[in-house]
């Protein structure tokens, strides 16, 4: 016939094929969670905690559903076990193990000095900081721009004192570094985690530049010129050199033609003056995206005229015209001339067909290297 339970008789708990999970971080600090499972017969449960290497071993105390990481767990595993009891027997599941627990590390940043100007050296600062000394932060700090390695300060190894380790690297930027960050990466076999700083923003200011042009006290006239202008950048400005516009200015005011973007360092402007007079010449950097502006000191110059150079001939050729009392100057010629030479002839005498004479030359009898045609003055005479 049938069987039958006899009176009395309670039948164990049992889990059947199901087991307790593990949810949360197992990390020194944080809490991980037990998710029991329900078992058969009524049972009362009761848990305990166990630290796994090769084995497993009871946790003192640890007999909650949740478990709090300590600085002891590092290098183990953790693991529930689940025991459910009657009158009947009892019946006892594990979860699966955890991860092995490691420690949290915290990454700050800070920049030296806390403004950054562009070309000029910076030194990042990263401290990496372990939940605790039994773990410290061995590995590598990689200072990275929007995710990319800054140059130089890629890979930098930790030298930990205890549970913290700083390092330094020294850089310079040419614009605004966008997303300036420091990320910790452990090394194989490290009981701790990676982290990352905060991203940090951080404008870059335009590094100084100095201006600098020489012009004589004295310009020729009707010669032609080049002005030169030398931009350099500040001391110490290391990656980047001055770019962009020099404005070369007379008397305050731009001189047509002389807007000229840089090459190298240097601007120049080819310059003639059509008239004597005194000027106020400066050249003025507009100054890019890395470097702000700077003007020259103003030089004042004055138009004059060239010293005369060269020789004068003359020859004196007597025509006779049947006139004893007359004298006919076949030639007398001026040569080696320049703008602005003014040149005076006199004659003395009974029968001078004139008395003085100026003859001024002009750039339209000179050309573009001031070189002037020679000037025969018998016709004068």
């Amino acid at each position: 016939g049938p069987i039958k339970t006899p009176a009395g008789k309670v039948n164990p708990p049992s889990a059947g094929n199901n087991r307790p999970s593990l949810s949360g971080t197992p990390q020194v600090g944080s809490t991980i969670t037990g998710n029991p499972v329900g078992m058969s017969n009524n049972p009362s449960y009761s848990y305990q905690w166990k630290r796994c290497a090769n084995s497993c071993s009871a946790i003192r105390g640890a007999n909650a559903t949740t478990y709090p990481v300590s600085a002891a767990d590092l290098g183990d595993s953790l693991q529930l076990f689940e025991t459910g009891s009657n009158k009947g027997g009892s019946d006892t599941v594990s979860s699966p193990q955890s991860a092995t627990v490691t420690a949290p590390t915290a990454t700050s940043l800070q920049v030296s000095p806390s403004t950054i100007i562009a070309g000029q050296q910076v030194t990042l600062i990263a401290t990496v900081t372990s939940a605790t000394g039994a773990a410290p932060p061995n590995g590598t700090i990689t200072f990275a721009v929007s995710g990319k390695p800054v140059p130089g300060c890629n890979l930098v190894p930790t030298k930990p004192s205890g549970a913290s380790a700083t390092v330094t690297c020294q850089t310079t930027f040419a614009s605004t570094p966008s997303g300036l960050s420091a990320v910790f990466t452990p090394a194989a076999g490290a009981l701790v985690t990676g982290s990352d700083s905060t991203t940090s923003g951080y404008v870059v200011g335009n590094a100084a530049s100095t201006t600098d042009m020489n012009v004589p006290k004295h310009l020729t006239l009707g010669h032609r010129w080049t002005l030169v202008a030398k931009v350099y950048a500040a001391p110490g400005t290391k990656g980047i050199a001055p770019a962009g516009t020099v404005v070369f200015v007379d008397g305050g005011k731009p001189i047509k033609g002389c807007v000229v973007a840089l090459k190298g360092n240097t601007a120049r402007c080819p310059l003639t003056y059509d008239a004597l007079g005194k000027h106020a010449l400066a050249a003025d950097y507009l100054g890019d995206s890395s470097f702000s502006g700077s003007d020259s000191r103003v030089h004042k110059t004055t138009v004059v005229v060239a010293k005369p150079t060269g020789y004068v001939s003359a020859l004196m050729a007597w025509t006779f015209r049947y006139s004893p009392t007359s004298t006919q100057v076949a030639a007398l010629r001026v040569t080696g001339l320049v703008p602005g030479v003014a040149i005076k002839v006199a004659c003395k005498g009974n029968g001078c067909p004139l008395r003085h004479h100026t003859y001024r030359t002009t750039k339209h009898s000179c050309n573009k290297r001031g070189n002037c045609k020679a000037v025969n003055l018998a016709k004068l005479l």
